[in-house]
C-alpha cells in the first residue's frame, strides 16, 4: 500500500511544495531523508519534522519519527503535510527590574516548562529565583501554558517573547525604549528626550534634570508608583525610579524632571516599624539620614509607602543596594555570598538548599529523609492534592525565597498560616533542583537515558529496576518516597489537572540531568527524562514493592545475541557468560565496542565482538529451553525444599510425642502421691470420711460468709473515707474565709471534730493493715480446705472402688 504525499517545503528551499510517492510501512525518518535528498535541502534531516496539516475536522499533528506512516493516522490516498524545523531562533527580552536581550534558538516541538532551565541559564538568573519567571509573548497578559511547546502556539516571524515574573509590571514604552535603544532606531520623540535630558552627561556624572523616559532606557534597578509622605502629612504618589545611588521621583512617568532626588549613598532605609513611628503606616518604608553623614547637610527623614508587601521588599532592596556606596565581592576567606538585589548575606555552604543530600540527614541508610521535603509533601497532602495546577502553576517568588532563607538559615519553619499551595509545591521542586547532583546522579544518567531505547518493554522494566537498586540507599528511599507522593497527586488528576504525564514533565528535569549539558543535549535527552519519569510512577508496585512485572507487548521484541565464546567479566559491571548463552541487548551502541545486556536476572557490559547477533526463532527456541531447565531446577529445588520439610515435620512429631510420654509420667507419679495421702488421710479418719467432709464444707460456708462481711466492711470504709474527706473540705473553708465571724466556740468544735477523724483514720489504718493479713490467712486456709475437699473425695473413691 502506498500513499501520495503533498509536502510544503521550508522557507529557502527551491521550490515551495514535493509531491512523493511511499509506501506505508515506511519509517517517518526515511521519508524525511528521501525528501531532503530530492528537493535538495541544505543541513541535518535531524533538524526537521514532518507535521500533518490541519484540516477544517483534525487540527495539525507532528509525525513520530520512529513510527510508519501507516501508523501516523493518515488519509487512505492523499495527505498534505510540512516539514518544519525544530528549532526557531526567538527573541527573547528578560525583565528582572533591568531589561536585557537575546536571540536564542529554542526547538519548537519541546514543552516551554523544558525550555525553561535552559534560558534561565542564558540571561544568568539564579536558581533560588527561576521558578517564579514565566515565558510570554509580547503584549500578551498571560503566560505561555508550560505544558505546550512552541510549535502549539499560533506566531509570526515578528513575535518577540518576553520573560518575567507574573509580580512585576513591565511598563510598555521602557520596553519599546529599550527596543529602540538596542536596535540603535531610536524614534524622534525619543532621541529628543535622550539629547535634551540624557540619564548621564559626557563626563559620566548623573544627571539629576532627568526625564523619566531617559532613566526608563537605561535599564534601572526598579521603578513604579510610591507613595511620599508631604509637609502637610499627607500621601502624594509619585513615579519613582531607583537609578545608580539615586532615587529619582516624579509626577508621572512622562514628566521631563524629577519633583524630588533623594541621593540614597547619604540614607538607610528601614521597613517602617509601628512602635517607633508616629506617622505609622501599613506597607511604609523609613528613609533616614545615615549617622555618618555631615549634619551641615541637614538632610531631612522621609516616609515612603509601597501598595503592598511584595513592593515594600522590591522597593527596600532596591534602595538598600543604590544606599551602598560601593558593592564589592566578598574577600579571601570570606565565608558569605551575597545575593541579587541587597537582600541579607547567607552562608556560602547552606544548610539545605544547595548542599548535598547527605548532609540533610545524620543517617545515610534511608531510615531518614530530609526534613525539607516530609513537611512540604505532608502539607501537599492535607491540604492541596486537589489544587488545580498544583506542581505547574508558579508560587510567589518572595514567599518561596523567605522559606528558602528560614531553612538555611535553620530557623524552624511552619506553613500553618500557608494560603497559597504553589509556595509550598515551588519550594519543593526547587529543592530538587538546587540540588548539587541530581537524586538520580550523573554517574547513572546515560544509563536511564539507554534504558528507555530498549524496544523490549519486559527487558526495560526490569533494567530499570536493577538502575534503581543500584542507587545509593539514602536516593533510592527519597526516590520511594516522592514517587509514591505522585502516586497520590495524580490519582487526583480529575480535579487537579494534573495526570501522571504532566508530573513527569514537571519532575523529569529536576531528578534526572546530565552534567554541565548544553541546550542541545538537555532538549535532546528531554523526551527520554519524562519517560523515565512516567514508567516510575506507573510501575511504582514492581520498582519499590518487589510487586510483580506486568507488561504488554511482544517478549521477544528488540535484538538478542548468542556468546561465541566464553567470557569472564573483570569489572564489577561486566556481565560474564559461556559460549551458546542467548543475551537480550539492552544497548549495542557502546562507545570502544562495549554493548549492554542481561543474562539469568544480571546486567552489565560485554565486548561486541564475543557474540553474534541471532533471528527471533533462534531467540525464542533458546528462551524455551532456558524456561524448560528453569522449571526444571525449580521442581527440583521444591521437592528437596518438600522433603526438608517432611524431615523437619517427622522430628518436631518425634519431640512432641517424647514430650507427652513425659507429661503422661509425671500424672501417673502425681497420682500414686496423691493415693498415698489418700491412704494416710483415710487411717487417720478411721471410717469418720463423711463427717470430715461435711466439716470441711462448713468451713467453706463460713469462709465465704467472712469474705462477704470483709467486703461490705470495705464498701462503708471507703463511703466512710469520701465523707470525712468532704468535711475536712468544708471545715477548712470555713476556717478561710475572711468575711467570716470568727466564733471561738466553732472553732474549738471543728478543731475536735478534726482530732476525733484524725483518731478515727489512724485506727482504721490500723484495721486495714490487720485485715490485709487475716486475707493472706484465709487464702491459705481456703487452699488447705480445697486439697482436703480433693483428697477425701479421693479417699471416698479408693473405699468405692475396694
Amino acid at each position: 500500500m502506498s500513499v501520495t504525499l503533498k509536502v510544503s517545503l521550508p522557507r529557502g528551499a527551491v521550490e515551495e511544495s514535493l509531491t512523493l510517492k511511499v509506501k506505508l510501512d515506511t519509517p517517518v525518518n526515511d521519508v524525511v531523508e528521501r525528501i531532503f535528498k530530492e528537493a535538495k535541502l541544505l543541513g541535518s534531516p535531524d533538524n526537521f519534522f514532518l507535521e500533518l496539516q490541519a484540516t477544517k475536522d483534525t487540527p495539525a499533528s507532528k509525525l513520530s519519527p520512529v513510527k510508519a506512516l501507516g501508523d501516523c493516522g493518515l488519509p487512505p490516498k492523499n495527505a498534505n503535510l510540512s516539514l518544519l524545523p525544530r528549532h526557531r531562533l526567538c527573541s527573547v527580552t528578560s525583565f528582572d527590574g533591568s531589561f536585557h536581550f537575546q536571540r536564542i534558538a529554542l526547538p519548537v516541538d519541546v514543552p516551554v516548562s523544558d525550555l525553561h532551565p535552559f534560558i534561565c541559564r542564558k540571561f544568568k538568573i539564579g536558581e533560588e529565583a527561576s521558578s517564579d519567571f514565566e515565558l510570554y509573548v509580547e503584549g500578551n497578559a498571560n503566560p505561555i501554558d508550560m505544558m505546550k511547546c512552541l510549535g502549539d502556539i499560533r506566531l509570526t516571524s515578528r513575535d518577540a517573547f518576553l520573560f518575567r515574573t507574573p509580580y512585576v509590571s513591565v511598563d510598555e514604552s521602557s520596553l519599546r525604549i529599550f527596543h529602540d535603544l538596542r536596535m540603535g532606531e531610536t524614534s524622534s520623540a525619543a532621541a529628543a528626550v535622550s539629547m535634551e535630558a540624557g540619564a548621564t552627561s559626557k563626563d559620566g556624572s548623573i544627571n539629576l534634570n532627568v526625564g523619566a523616559k531617559a532613566l526608563l532606557g537605561n535599564c534601572p534597578a526598579l521603578n513604579g508608583f510610591i507613595g511620599k509622605l508631604n509637609k502637610k502629612k499627607k500621601w502624594d504618589r509619585l513615579f519613582g525610579v531607583v537609578h545608580e545611588n539615586y532615587l529619582f521621583l516624579y509626577k508621572t512617568q512622562n514628566d521631563a524632571q524629577p519633583l524630588a532626588t533623594l541621593q540614597m549613598d547619604q540614607y538607610d532605609v528601614s521597613v517602617m516599624e509601628e512602635k517607633k513611628k508616629k506617622t505609622f503606616v501599613k506597607n511604609g518604608i523609613d528613609v533616614t539620614p545615615k549617622a555618618s553623614v555631615d549634619k551641615k547637610l541637614k538632610l531631612e527623614e522621609h516616609a515612603l509607602k509601597a501598595d503592598n508587601e511584595q513592593w515594600v521588599k522590591q522597593w527596600v532592596d532596591a534602595l538598600t543596594e543604590a544606599s551602598s556606596t560601593t558593592s564589592q565581592a566578598p574577600t579571601q576567606g570570606s565565608n558569605k555570598r551575597h545575593t541579587k538585589k541587597g537582600l541579607k548575606d547567607v552562608d556560602a555552604a547552606p544548610l539545605v538548599f544547595g548542599a548535598p543530600l547527605a548532609n540533610a540527614v545524620s543517617a545515610q541508610d534511608g531510615s531518614e529523609l530530609p526534613a525539607i521535603v516530609t513537611q512540604t509533601i505532608s502539607w501537599v497532602e492535607k491540604h492541596a492534592l486537589k489544587a488545580e495546577g498544583i506542581f505547574r502553576l508558579s508560587g510567589s517568588a518572595n514567599e518561596i525565597m523567605e522559606y528558602k532563607r528560614r531553612y538555611d538559615l535553620g530557623e524552624p519553619v511552619s506553613f500553618e498560616h500557608e494560603q497559597d499551595p504553589h509556595n509550598v509545591a515551588g519550594l519543593l521542586k526547587l529543592y530538587f533542583r538546587e540540588m548539587p547532583e541530581p537524586l538520580l546522579t550523573w554517574e547513572m544518567f546515560f544509563m536511564f537515558i539507554m534504558a528507555d531505547f530498549v524496544e523490549n518493554r519486559f527487558l526495560r522494566l526490569r533494567y530499570i529496576k536493577y538502575l534503581i537498586s543500584r542507587l545509593p540507599a539514602l536516593n533510592r528511599a527519597l526516590l520511594k518516597f516522592l514517587v509514591r507522593f505522585l502516586i497520590r497527586v495524580a490519582a487526583h488528576a480529575d480535579v487537579n489537572k494534573m495526570a501522571i504525564h504532566n508530573l513527569a514533565t514537571v519532575f523529569g528535569p529536576n531528578l534526572l540531568r546530565q552534567k554541565d549539558a548544553n541546550m542541545i543535549q538537555m532538549v535532546e535527552h528531554t523526551p527520554q527524562i519524562n519517560s523515565m519519569v512516567d514508567t516510575m510512577i506507573k510501575n511504582y508496585d514492581y520498582f519499590f514493592d518487589n510487586g510483580p512485572l506486568e507488561a504488554e507487548g511482544d517478549k521477544f521484541a528488540g535484538t538478542a545475541g548468542r556468546a561465541l565464546y566464553d567470557y569472564e567479566g573483570q569489572a564489577a559491571d561486566d556481565l560474564s557468560f559461556k559460549r551458546g548463552d542467548i543475551i537480550p541487548i539492552i544497548y549495542n551502541k557502546g562507545e570502544g565496542g562495549w554493548w549492554h545486556g542481561e543474562l539469568s536476572g544480571k546486567f552489565g557490559k560485554f565486548p561486541a565482538s564475543y557474540v553474534e547477533v541471532v533471528d527471533r526463532e533462534v531467540w525464542v527456541k533458546a528462551d524455551r529451553k532456558i524456561s524448560y531447565h528453569a522449571e526444571m531446577a525449580q521442581l527440583q529445588e521444591s521437592m528437596v525444599e518438600e522433603a526438608a520439610n517432611i524431615e523437619r515435620l517427622d522430628e518436631k512429631r518425634e519431640r512432641l510425642q517424647q514430650e507427652l510420654d513425659r507429661v503422661r509420667e509425671e500424672k501417673r507419679e502425681v497420682r500414686a502421691q496423691a493415693e498415698k495421702v489418700a491412704a494416710v488421710l483415710n487411717d487417720t479418719l478411721q471410717g469418720d470420711e463423711k463427717v470430715f467432709r461435711h466439716q470441711v464444707k462448713e468451713i467453706c460456708v463460713k469462709l465465704d460468709l467472712l469474705r462477704s462481711g470483709r467486703d461490705g466492711v470495705s464498701a462503708a470504709m471507703a463511703k466512710y473515707t469520701e465523707v470525712s474527706t468532704e468535711v475536712t473540705i468544708e471545715m477548712q473553708d470555713i476556717v478561710a474565709d475572711a468575711k467570716r465571724k470568727k466564733d471561738k466556740k466553732l472553732e474549738k468544735q471543728m478543731e475536735k471534730m478534726g482530732s476525733c477523724l484524725q483518731a478515727i483514720n489512724k485506727a482504721l489504718s490500723a484495721e486495714q493493715s490487720a485485715r490485709r493479713r487475716s486475707v493472706r490467712l484465709e487464702d491459705e486456709v481456703r487452699q488447705d480446705v480445697d486439697m482436703l475437699e480433693v483428697l477425701t473425695g479421693l479417699s471416698e473413691e479408693e473405699n468405692t472402688t475396694s
